[in-house]
C-alpha cells in the first residue's frame, strides 16, 4: 500500500503546473524552471481546496510543482 502512495507522489511531483491553472490537490507548491529545473529564489506556496489558482511565477516561463 505504501508503494503505491509513493509511486503517486512520485508522479504528481513530476507534473508542472502552469502559474493560473487550477492546482490538482491542496499542498506545497515549488516554483521551478521552464524544464523543470531548480530556480535561484525559487518561491513555494501553499494551496488549500480554496484557492483557486496557482499565482504568478518570479520570471516568465517558470512553472510550478507539487512538493
Amino acid at each position: 500500500m505504501s508503494d503505491k502512495k509513493t509511486s503517486k507522489q512520485k508522479k504528481t511531483g513530476n507534473t508542472m503546473f502552469e502559474p493560473g491553472q487550477k492546482p490538482p490537490s491542496p499542498g506545497e507548491y515549488l516554483e521551478v524552471g521552464p524544464q523543470g529545473g531548480k530556480v535561484s529564489k525559487a518561491r513555494q506556496v501553499t494551496m488549500t481546496g480554496d484557492d483557486g489558482h496557482l499565482p504568478p511565477t518570479s520570471e516568465k516561463g517558470n512553472n510550478w510543482r507539487k512538493l
